[in-house]
């Protein structure tokens, strides 16, 4: 490498022009890393296992016309049918008290919001590995804490801050994991350690299975992720983080141990002069007033961006709400809750690779109208059918659920391609928030169909609406495969919208070079412009 003047700007990226994209070592951090799927899948499973409500009727002589887990206006008395205890069994949480445990069950969410928004400030000013390992004590701790509350107002506090612990985990884990390996591997990397959160859900399953007390089954699920306490000294920090903060030494030392590109010699000399570039350019970029700044309000101060934010926004909150419900509900569906979970989190893999499949050869929002409307077919379904049909019932309910999860990775696309640059981040944070919102109120859609007077597929019906409004209003935003991605409003404002799949007029030649995959990540920028929540 020249050690003249340098003439151009230099990127963290071309590091990986010298050292290998993802070899042995990197290989190994990412196992390692995607691990931590499996304690925040045991949190999440709790809400389900140890904070959902168990199958129920009512034990008064005087109502035996009174439907199997419903509240009926004359009955006093209701006997829990299991198969497992929770904190509604333990504290009666049925009827006028059933918000109490959808608030509990809500307070997870609430602290996933706060936390997505300020682990962003911890793992910028400490690191992604003090952020991690931070973030996993706190679950432990007020995972552990949960198991032993006495009281309904303990327990919302203690489960917020499990909820603010794992958003700040889970985040920041998703960015330690792109910033090891190269860019030509992240889209890979990124996708597929979503998997390891599908082995984590098993997990919770055999645990539900045979631990049913559900202070246990907290306090075991909790206690799982001291494990990982053991590799802190494994794992090192990014070296895209350490050089940000002056580490040079630090990030030099990591990217040695990634070893070199095959067949090639890593020429130490090389690296380090590279390093001093990226950290002298990274500096004036920082210090330089380079760039507008730009917050939520750009997006609606603008006709095209305001239609576009009202409609990406709503279906943010819409796949939220439909997911999370439909995981909150297995407890209401027919047959076995361990069956029913277990299978809701097999489905997802051969779905999602079908989904992957069509969003990259038809285009991203008929694909995704689609898959919305089967969700809005599957939830219908269910309305209409008899409930002596439990098998049909439960399979609905289950497709349903996991091609609403599939639309997580088809909006994440949308936004992504849709917004110009200079707001880009901004819009996928916004996205972000309105989704946590969804999944703040899903516990209380779920909780009305135990209320006297109320259907028990009346929260498949608020699914099947909300749904079905979703599908439709996203036919009026364009097209983005094949498009070439704006960078500021102004483009973005005057360019013409394309409302059918591009690859459909174009040859496909022309579509090759398209932006179809996960956003590049840009060097030294902060952990919020990384991720959003899926």
């Amino acid at each position: 490498m020249e050690s003249t003047n340098k003439k151009k700007r230099y990127e963290f990226d071309e590091v990986f022009q010298l050292v290998r994209t993802m070899g042995p070592y990197q290989i190994i951090l990412y196992f390692g890393v995607c691990m931590l799927q499996f304690p925040m899948a045991f949190q999440f499973g709790q809400s389900i296992f140890a904070l959902g409500t168990p199958k129920f009727h009512c034990s008064d002589g005087n109502s035996t016309w009174c439907e199997a887990n419903k509240c009926c206006n004359n009955c006093t008395n209701y006997v829990f049918d299991g198969p497992f205890t929770s904190t509604v069994s333990e504290w009666n949480l049925l009827c006028d008290r059933a918000y109490l445990g959808a608030s509990i069950q809500s307070s997870y969410f609430a602290g996933m919001l706060v936390g997505s928004i300020v682990s962003g400030w911890i793992a910028d000013s400490f690191g992604r590995r003090t952020s991690i390992f931070l973030s996993l004590a706190f679950i432990i701790l007020f995972g552990v804490g949960s198991s032993f509350a006495n009281s309904i107002p303990l327990l919302i506090f203690l489960r917020f801050f499990v909820g603010f612990s794992l958003a700040g985990c889970m985040l920041t884990q998703f960015v330690y994991i792109v910033e090891m390996v190269g860019p030509n591997k992240r889209t890979h990397a990124g996708k597929a350690q979503g998997s390891f959160w599908k082995f984590g859900a098993w997990a919770v399953v055999l645990l539900a299975y045979f631990v049913r007390d559900w202070r246990l089954h907290i306090l075991i699920g909790s206690l799982s992720g001291i494990v990982f306490f053991f590799f802190f000294c494994v794992f090192p920090e990014t070296p895209r983080w350490s050089l940000a903060h002056d580490h040079i030494e630090r990030a030099q030392a990591v990217l040695m141990k990634c070893g070199a590109k095959k067949n090639k010699t890593l020429d130490t000399q090389a690296l380090r002069e590279l390093l001093e570039y990226v950290r002298e350019d990274g500096k004036q970029i920082k210090d330089g007033d380079f760039h507008k700044r730009y917050n939520p309000l750009d997006l609606v101060r603008t006709p095209k961006l305001r239609k576009w934010t009202i409609i990406v926004c709503y279906n943010w909150f819409v796949v939220s709400l439909v997911y999370f419900g439909f995981d909150l509900y297995t407890t209401q569906l027919p047959g076995s809750i361990y069956l029913n979970y277990f299978l809701m989190n097999l489905i997802d893999i051969p779905v999602i690779g079908v989904v992957w499949f069509t969003v990259h050869r038809y285009g991203r929002k008929i694909p995704y109208c689609v898959y919305m409307f089967v969700v809005v077919v599957c939830s219908f379904v269910i309305l209409g059918l008899p409930k002596e049909y439990e098998i049909t019932i439960t399979t609905m309910a289950i497709l349903g659920r996991s091609f609403v999860w599939s639309e997580f990775h088809n909006i994440y696309l949308i936004t992504t391609e849709l917004y110009p640059t200079v707001v880009r981040n901004t819009a996928m944070g916004l996205g972000s928030m309105t989704a946590r919102i969804g999944a703040m109120l899903s516990p209380y859609i779920v909780m009305v169909a135990q209320l006297p007077g109320l259907s028990l597929t009346l929260p498949v019906t608020i699914f099947g609406v909300l749904a079905l409004i979703a599908s439709v209003v996203t036919l009026w935003l364009p097209e983005t495969i094949c498009a070439n991605m704006h960078q500021t409003i102004e483009e973005a404002e005057s360019a013409k919208e394309d409302f059918w799949a591009s690859c459909f007029r174009k040859n496909r030649d022309e579509c090759k070079d398209a932006n179809i995959d996960m956003p590049k990540i840009t060097p030294l920028k902060s952990h919020t412009e990384h991720v959003t929540a899926l």
